[in-house]
């Protein structure tokens, strides 16, 4: 879930800008699943699309209260006009006079409402009218009161629902994300275009193409923190006889099986973990470039460039040109490529 807004936020003590959480989701919402999206690079470390699920989540809970509220606003303040623009008018001169710096507006603030109050206590023992318009009147006086304490109640209980989702969250467990707003119920709908960029935006997550940017290093990855360069002439075994030719795919999966057995290694600590092992395409691209594009076409499945293709771009790489063929190797100490 997004962060909890501060409006609703500050009731239960927190420090937050004023509707914080809510731009914060109506951003990522547009941004990530907006038509005619550029094409979103890969968040080693993270998943958008959970990220984006969430705040859909979020989005919903806080339309319904906003629902509620609309409700609310309606049954105790516009069928009550007169009463409810009284109670609008004291508060938003009270709060006015609590803004200023001196202590004699802050406490003349307090002595409005309270006075205020004394009247409207007295309005409803002593009704100046009598049959409809002094029930109605009574009712204009405190229906506006109600509605104030049942949208306190409702914004309070919002807050402390979204909140509990991000502490559970960052806790590492909490209630998944609920969207209905992606489950289409007819073709063409909006929650079937909701579905497909969600598919969509985990598709580019999963995808093996990356972008190298120069100093910039590969977008999502950032520089590198260390390299090193093994070069060795290949000698034939038996002298006057040459060895046999091979391609880079062949050195490739020999090193990832290689990679694979690092799991059976025997080490006291308890074991290696599985290492997670990934071919990885990197597109060269300009330093200051601003917008990237997919690869597409029958080589590709899913912004996931197919096997037979990597191994073909592997064998036909060239330094300082085109796309080039790296072997990647992830486990919980970091990240190695070849």
């Amino acid at each position: 879930m997004a962060p909890v807004e501060g409006d609703t936020a500050a009731s239960l003590g927190e420090d937050l800008p004023p509707l914080f959480g809510e731009a914060f989701s109506r951003a990522v919402i547009d941004r990530m699943l907006g038509a005619g999206r550029a094409p979103v690079i890969q968040s080693f470390g993270i998943e958008p699309q959970v990220v984006v699920e969430h705040c859909l989540a979020a989005h919903r809970i806080r339309r319904d209260r906003d629902n509620w509220l609309s409700a609310i606003t309606v049954i105790c303040g516009v069928l009550f006009l007169p009463g409810f623009l009284v109670w609008l008018l004291v508060f938003t001169l009270r709060t006015t006079m609590a803004k200023r710096e001196d202590k004699r507006a802050g406490a003349l603030a307090t002595t409005l409402l309270v006075a205020v109050g004394a009247l409207a206590v007295l309005f409803l023992i002593r009704m100046p009218f009598t049959g409809f318009w002094a029930w109605y009147g009574r009712a204009a006086i405190v229906m506006p009161v109600v509605g104030w304490f049942w949208a306190k109640l409702i914004c309070e209980r919002t807050a402390r629902d979204l909140r509990e989702r991000w502490a559970g969250l960052l806790a590492g467990g909490g209630v998944g994300a609920k969207i209905p707003e992606a489950v289409p119920g007819n073709p063409g709908d909006a929650a079937e275009q909701v579905r497909k960029e969600l598919a969509r935006l985990g598709a580019e997550q999963r995808s093996n193409s990356v972008f190298y940017a120069g100093p910039k290093g590969i977008l999502g990855m950032g520089t590198r923190w260390g390299s090193w360069q093994l070069a060795e002439e290949l000698v034939s075994a038996e002298p006057g006889k040459e060895f046999h030719p091979f391609r880079s795919w062949d050195v490739i999966v020999a090193i990832q099986g290689g990679l694979g057995m690092l799991e059976r290694t025997s080490i006291n600590t308890g074991g290696f973990p599985k290492p997670s092992i990934t071919h990885w395409i990197v597109t060269p691209i300009g330093e200051k470039a601003t917008e990237v594009s997919r690869p597409s076409g029958t080589d590709v499945d899913a912004y996931t460039i197919r096997t037979h293709a990597i191994q073909d771009i592997c064998n036909k790489q060239q330094f300082g040109s085109g796309d080039r063929h790296y072997l990647g190797c992830s486990g919980p100490s970091g990240t190695a490529i070849w």
